[in-house]
């Protein structure tokens, strides 16, 4: 499992805001948020809303196993919404509620705001904490890991349209389409870059109508290349782009790291290097809350369809 200190993003983000030591040395119970200060919003929430995980986010929250907490010392990046601990040999997820518009605690405490927006960060707790528990089966849940991957090459690609306009030119967003899937695969999921399954299997899902004769030049355009050096991590990999296609040779992974943020908001920084985080992404679109663009992630991504994969992996 790729771990959130693997993340060259994470570590940026550490450097600058001081995010890894005040969480570890976080004092939960002195900033939990009791239930009873959340009763109304989490009866609207049992009452109104009707997502497919809706039932199992409550039931996780009233069993104690998302922590809601409101501390503004913690400083976390809105990347990161929480952390997910191990009490008792059991995962938890840890939600932090301040830094994000709109919600307060009120001088009794209880916690004020849209309950879109806390249903949809009780909803990252319990996506994180689940993702730890069902690693091993998600990552072989082919199913669900297609759609991941689509919304990540779109999401990727769509910068790099704006940037260097890759869709004039059917061949070339084709193989860089297929070079960001294998990506995803290799890097996210962590899958063997050298598969000619995983191969022939990014072909078929992301270039649908490449030309009889560019097939094999397509699935085979990496063979020559160290592939450490491509899929090692997300600034090899833009470096490999940038040198792959005289297109793009003004690529860099600043540049575009810049125009991601831009474009989807910097509380989707670390959806491009970590599968948990792409998860959470697209589920904050999916219930309408206003953490990320949803508005313009949501002209991209096919997000009803890979909720409803998401929905459907992390039933539990």
């Amino acid at each position: 499992m790729k771990k959130l200190s693997d993340s060259i993003i994470f570590n940026m983000l550490d450097k600058g805001h001081n995010i890894k030591k005040p969480i570890l040395e976080a004092n939960v119970e002195e900033v939990r948020i009791p239930l009873d200060k959340m009763s109304s919003t989490l009866d609207t929430i049992k009452r109104k809303y009707k997502f497919a995980l809706a039932k199992f986010i409550l039931r996780e929250t009233m069993d104690g196993n998302i922590v809601p907490i409101f501390s503004e010392e913690l400083n976390l990046s809105k990347a990161i919404p929480g952390w997910v601990m191990v009490e008792n040999g059991k995962f938890k997820a840890v939600i932090n509620f301040s830094g994000y518009r709109g919600l307060s605690l009120d001088p009794n405490g209880y916690l004020d705001g849209d309950p879109r927006t806390i249903f949809s960060l009780l909803q990252a707790g319990y996506l994180l904490k689940t993702y730890y528990e069902i690693y091993d089966r998600l990552v072989n849940n082919y199913d669900f890991l297609k759609e991941m991957c689509l919304a990540y090459v779109k999401l990727f690609t769509r910068i790099l349209d704006k940037l260097f306009s890759i869709g004039l030119n059917s061949y070339r967003k084709d193989l860089i389409s297929f070079l960001v899937g294998k990506f995803f695969f290799v890097n996210l999921v962590g899958k063997d870059a050298t598969s000619k399954d995983l191969n022939d299997m990014v072909f078929r899902l992301i270039c649908v109508e490449t030309q009889e004769g560019l097939i094999e030049e397509i699935k085979g355009y990496d063979e020559l290349f160290n592939k450490d050096d491509i899929y090692g991590d997300i600034k090899k990999f833009i470096d490999f782009l940038s040198r792959s296609d005289e297109t793009l040779n003004k690529l860099n992974f600043t540049g575009f790291f810049r125009e991601w943020m831009l474009m989807y908001d910097y509380s989707c920084n670390l959806a491009l290097e970590l599968l948990e985080y792409l998860i959470i992404t697209i589920a904050y679109v999916a219930v309408g809350s206003n953490v990320n663009k949803g508005y313009v992630i949501d002209k991209i991504v096919r997000v009803p369809i890979a909720y409803n994969k998401i929905s459907e992996a992390f039933r539990t």
